[in-house]
Formats: C-alpha cells, structure tokens, sequence
C-alpha cells in the first residue's frame, strides 16, 4: 500500500526538510500554487518515486462543512469553480511532464455531476488524459461507478475518504469491483489504523505527518501499524535516533521552534509514515493481497 504524504509544500519551501529517495507524494494545487512547481523541482531532485497533484476538493468541501480534514479551514470565499478548473487545467497541461497523476476536480457535489464529466472529457483530449485520477462520491449513482470503473483512462481511481454528515461508502465491495476491472484504487485520508487494515487500498494519503508539527508535536511510529503524534518536549534520544535524527537537548527548551528543529520533526513525521507504508503492505501481502 503506497502511503502518500500530502502537505509538503510548506516544508520544503519555508524549512530545511528535504525528503529521503523512493519517496511518495501528494501536492496540492488548491493549498499551494504560488510554491508547487519548485515543490516539484525540489522532489524531483531527491529522487521522489511518485507525484500526484491534488485538485484542491477537499478544500471547496471545507466551505460546506464536508471536507474530510478536520483541520482545514475554509478561507473566507470560495473560488469560483469553472474559472478555478481553467486555471487547474492550464497548469497541468503546461507542467504535464513533471507530474506522475493528478486527481480531478471531483466537487460534482457543489458542481454537479454533468459539469465533472464534462471537465473530464476536456481533460481526455490533452497529454494528461492517462494520468488523471476519477473520484467516485457517495453521492453518486451505482451507474457512474460502473462507468467511471469502464472508462477512467489512467485505471487509476479515488474513493472519498469518510465525510462528516455523508454515509461511509461500502468500500471493501467498492474496491473488489474496482480490482475485478482492473483498475487501482486510492483511499483520500484513510491513513487511521482501523481503515488501512481493513480496506485493501492500493494508495492512501495523509498530511498528518507533517500538519502537527505546527501544534509542538512530531509524527512518531509505532509498532502496532500505526503513528501517534508525541510532543516535542516528550521527545527521546531513542524514538528520534529511529527516524535518524541527531537528539538535540536545545531544542526542548526552544519547544522546537528554530528552522533546524521543526525540519528535523518533519524528517521524524516522514520516516514514521515510511515504517508504517512498509508495515502495512507487509500485512496485506501476509493476507494474500498484492497489487
């Protein structure tokens, strides 16, 4: 199971941190357009094994109360969505080849499924075409399932991750039916113990190896296949020399503010979420199940 780390941007362009090789990451469009091409130059140049482009949905959700990160807030209007896809579009197409995939703009919620499927087909007839990520939504029919599972040219798709106020999809069915038609399918943070054990995702992303370290805490593994999220000042020279970090008494009286500190928590956060990508596919394979 590929464990992407979202929210990297402001890691590599206002800190230090710079990932390890093999790396997989989820960029946001949405979050960070001013920073995202040299966020890829940078990945590019560590050797990142695979880059995905998110569209930003979860953020426009975040303006209805729906988004599935709690810890996003709506900023105090919300784009306009056909002129927010023109400039979505233009940029894929123009840093088409710096990119792995790229999720769609899947806010059929607020835009409708017509419109969806109409960016989808302008999409279809550019460079991006097999490199797009179709979302499926519990508020879609069974029918646009089936048809996304048919026709998604990349065979790569998304299943929404759990929503406030919207009915969990039935996502072990879900992804049977997506695996029986070949293609791959991506959980949107579903990085929670209960569900990477329990839905055989092929993909699943997080930016909760990196978002607390802004509240004085670090991302930390933990053996049972899972992480936990420890404050600095808990910190010990055992648990930071496993994420390869000198230990640094300074730092706890500083409670971890200085540039070379908060870099090192979020080298701590990354390799925990390495370890448990390694731990949970080795779980799945166990159970018989390889993608």
């Amino acid at each position: 199971m590929i464990v992407y780390l979202a929210g990297s941007e402001s890691a590599l362009s206002s800190y230090d941190w710079r990932p390890e090789p093999g790396g997989n990451f989820f960029l946001s469009f949405y979050q960070g357009k001013k920073t995202l091409l040299n966020s890829i130059l940078k990945l590019r140049e560590h050797k990142a094994k695979t880059i995905v482009i998110d569209s930003g949905a979860h953020s426009f959700f975040a303006h209805i109360g729906k988004s599935v990160t709690k810890h996003v807030k709506p900023s105090s209007k919300m784009p306009d969505p056909m002129k927010y896809f023109d400039e979505y579009e233009a940029w894929l197409n123009e840093h088409s080849g710096l990119v792995d995939y790229a999720v769609e703009l899947d806010i059929q919620e607020i835009v409708g499924e017509p419109v969806v499927r109409g960016w989808r087909e302008r999409i279809e007839r550019t460079a991006m075409a097999k490199k797009m990520i179709w979302v499926y939504h519990s508020v879609d029919t069974e029918a646009e399932y089936s048809k996304i599972l048919a026709e998604c040219p990349s065979r790569y798709i998304g299943l929404e991750g759990i929503r406030p106020g919207l009915p969990p999809l039935p996502y072990v069915r879900l992804i049977k039916q997506a695996r029986d038609a070949g293609c791959r399918v991506h959980g949107f943070a579903m990085t929670k113990r209960d569900a990477m054990l329990q839905y055989p995702f092929y993909s699943v992303d997080s930016a909760s190896w990196a978002w607390p370290v802004r509240s004085g805490k670090a991302a930390v593994y933990d053996p049972r296949a899972s992480v936990t999220h420890v404050k600095y000042i808990n910190m010990t020279p055992q648990s930071m020399a496993e994420a390869g970090v000198a230990f640094r008494p300074e730092w706890h009286k500083k409670l971890g503010k200085s540039r070379e500190a908060v870099s090192a928590w979020y080298k701590i956060g990354e390799v925990a979420f390495r370890r448990l990508e390694i731990e949970v596919t080795r779980i799945w394979e166990m159970r018989g199940v390889k993608w």
